[in-house]
């Protein structure tokens, strides 16, 4: 079976499309019932500070190695912002055109461009660690290659593919632990297994991804009537990608197990409260009722009345929302066991094709919407204790399809969607109530 794209977002029932353009959302009516699509703003820097840090710390790198790599990175930042305008300005008239136009037609020129930007960024930062080596000692290169296996868990681990597990960094883990160095010095032999096995799996995943990504480029070309899109082949493609999940989740499994025995009971339950919370960050991120506790027991105009009942209000909402969210993530993982929900990642992580998937699981529509109430009522009672200046400064509502606190392509009704995994965060900056 073959689709056209374009048709598929222009015809049927009509479904909200949302396409997210450089932090800027278009909200559209169009999307089919069998697919639609969100198409992404620019890809983050290829380096972040705090990577760049961790550079530093796994190299032992002296001061002197330090501000020689800091200019380089300083450097690598300015020609990406400049590469980031550039497609920001593209998006922009692309944006304006559809306003217009409102034809979802003229997005397809969006993919051209995001890929000569991906390639760019992607040789920018290649010619970074490039110049970084060029920096380091004999004896500080044999730290090297830890240095790339760490960077393939920070850039590869963060986009699973529908397997719960999967994405679970069991060193990164143990490090916020905090443990006693007599424990570290215990684990890291395990440690540097799992570091070796996790890496040999990851590789494996990558380097399917890239395949697959080069045949779909190939072979889906955009023309007239739109791109042409083919199931069966997908299809086939996420069955071979879930099989590399599953790996990397086996290898996770394994290795939390040994490393939890290793520890004592109470670190034992941290350790295991934290690698669920990793497993499922969907279900356990912060929600926007969460920041708004955060932001509201921060404010200097509360009375002691209000603080005292703002403070009781969420200690509450946190007793019911660890056992909502357990919920939530029981019903995900069963969800997943039978594999119908098939997904492919492509352009780095920017786009992600879905057949199938969680929206036709009753368990986790009922367990998002028991969250999604939990969210609101606690809200909504916090807004009520507060004058409507102290009201209007507190984070705002997510506003995606479903109305919650996330976006996901169970949010979209159909069969097939495309979608991008850049969301549309709220950040502290962020005010404005409801």
């Amino acid at each position: 079976m073959r689709l056209a794209m374009q048709r598929l977002m222009i015809r049927g029932r009509t479904h909200l499309m949302a396409l997210a353009l450089s932090g800027a959302a278009v909200l559209a009516a169009g999307a089919p019932a069998g697919a639609q699509m969100i198409m992404g703003g620019p890809s983050r820097a290829p380096i972040s500070t705090k990577e760049f840090e961790r550079f530093v710390s796994v190299l032992h790198l002296d001061e002197g190695q330090t501000e020689i790599a800091r200019s380089l990175f300083e450097s690598m930042l300015s020609e990406y912002e400049d590469i980031r305008r550039a497609e920001q300005e593209h998006s922009d008239m692309l944006r304006e055109e559809f306003e217009e136009t409102r034809d979802p037609a003229v997005f397809e020129d969006m993919m051209p461009i995001q890929e000569r930007s991906r390639k760019q960024t992607k040789e920018l930062e290649s010619r970074f660690m490039e110049d970084l080596r060029l920096v380091i000692t004999d004896d500080q290169a044999g730290n090297w290659d830890r240095l790339e296996r760490m960077r393939r868990r920070d850039k590869s681990l963060s986009n699973p593919m529908g397997v719960s597990g999967a994405g679970v960094d069991l060193i990164q883990i143990v490090d916020d632990l905090d443990l006693a160095e007599s424990s570290m010095h215990e684990m890291s032999p395990v440690l540097e297994r799992y570091e070796l096995d996790l890496d040999r799996a990851l590789v494996d995943r990558n380097r399917l991804s890239d395949e697959q990504e080069r045949k779909f480029h190939e072979s889906h070309q955009p023309g007239e009537g739109g791109m042409a899109f083919d199931i069966e082949e997908f299809q086939a493609s996420a069955a071979a990608m879930r099989e590399t999940e599953l790996k990397l989740r086996e290898v996770n499994q394994r290795f939390a197990a040994q490393l939890g025995g290793m520890m004592d009971e109470a670190t034992r339950g941290e350790f295991d409260r934290m690698v669920r919370e990793a497993s499922f960050p969907k279900v356990y991120r912060r929600s926007y009722t969460g920041r708004a506790f955060d932001r509201a027991m921060g404010f200097d105009d509360l009375t002691d009345d209000q603080r005292s009942q703002i403070e009781a209000f969420r200690e509450q909402y946190e007793r019911e929302l660890a056992s909502v969210n357990d919920r939530w993530a029981a019903a995900e993982a069963e969800a997943e066991k039978d594999g119908t929900s098939q997904q492919m990642m492509l352009g780095g992580g920017n786009m992600v094709i879905q057949i199938g998937g969680e929206s036709q699981n009753d368990a986790v529509k009922d367990a998002r919407l028991a969250r999604k109430e939990l969210d609101d009522k606690y809200y909504d009672r916090m807004k009520q204790l507060m004058t409507p200046e102290q009201a209007d400064r507190l984070p705002r509502k997510r506003r995606g399809p479903g109305g919650g606190d996330f976006f996901s392509p169970d949010d979209l009704e159909g069969d097939v969607a495309v979608f991008v995994t850049r969301e549309i965060m709220v950040d502290d900056e962020d005010t404005g109530g409801n």
